[in-house]
């Protein structure tokens, strides 16, 4: 079962085109990683995946219930998110 399917996604801010065309799938069980420079959309790639950004075309479709998360590169921990 496919846990997210990605369809022809692409985003563009004013002076930066981040990704064009994206399309992937994953299913359960299978793992990705994510890996670019700094600054080519990584970070803004898994804000589209969890709902935060809404991609310029395409579709993100994610299986019901599912949520899907990041841990910074540097995560702050308080007393009360632990």
């Amino acid at each position: 079962m496919n846990l997210l399917d990605v369809s022809d996604i692409s985003l563009a801010f004013p002076n930066k085109s981040l990704f064009q065309n994206l399309s992937f799938t994953i299913k359960e069980g299978e793992k990705m990683a994510i890996l670019g420079v700094n600054g080519s959309g990584k970070s803004t790639l898994l804000s589209v995946l969890h709902g935060e950004y809404v991609p310029d075309t395409g579709i993100v479709r994610r299986r019901q219930h599912l949520s899907v998360g990041a841990l910074s590169q540097r995560p702050s921990f308080t007393e009360e998110s632990v």
